[in-house]
């Protein structure tokens, strides 16, 4: 059994609050709780990311859209993928649902042919239109993840792509 100590009163009891006030401050302190929690956004509440793409040449093929982690940037696995039709304007759009908040970078590829493949001349050139979040101006090689990056934080968010082509 733990002792507790209290200040001596002239009867030797501690005073006690009367019945319905403490029944009343403990109502009024779990109601204020609730509210300060309801007011505060939710730690990890996950997004709705919209990912809009522009200057497609084309509406051949697919276009190829991924959300990536640090760790899965420019691998073809990341988090969040998928695959949408070219719309007649040169545009297109993906919505991804349910994205942990955390920093994410985007990469987008325009497969024309429709192969679900990258394809590049000698390896290492590009013949298929190409993006990143952010839109980073690169000349050799992609962007490094934090040229890319943007921060998914619970709320909605609308992300850019434009497209670039090195051969017409």
């Amino acid at each position: 059994m733990t002792a507790r100590h209290h200040a001596p009163t002239v009867s030797g009891r501690r005073p006690r609050a009367p019945r319905g006030a403490q029944r009343g401050s403990r109502l009024g302190l779990a109601l204020a709780g609730l509210l300060l929690v309801l007011a505060l956004p939710a730690k990890g509440q996950a997004s709705e990311v919209l990912i809009e793409i522009d200057q497609l040449r084309n509406a051949d093929g697919t276009v190829l859209i991924a959300v990536c982690d640090k760790a899965s940037f420019l691998t073809p696995v990341c988090p969040y993928y998928g695959r949408t039709l070219v719309q007649e304007n040169g545009r297109a759009s993906m919505l991804f649902r349910d994205v942990t908040p955390g920093f994410y970078a985007v990469q987008v590829i325009h497969d024309e042919d429709a192969d679900d493949e990258f394809d590049m001349v000698l390896g290492t050139v590009p013949t298929e239109g190409y993006g990143f979040s952010n839109n980073p101006e690169f000349m050799m090689g992609p962007p490094d993840f934090e040229e890319a990056a943007v921060q998914v934080n619970g709320d909605s968010l609308s992300i850019p792509v434009t497209l670039q082509y090195l051969f017409d």
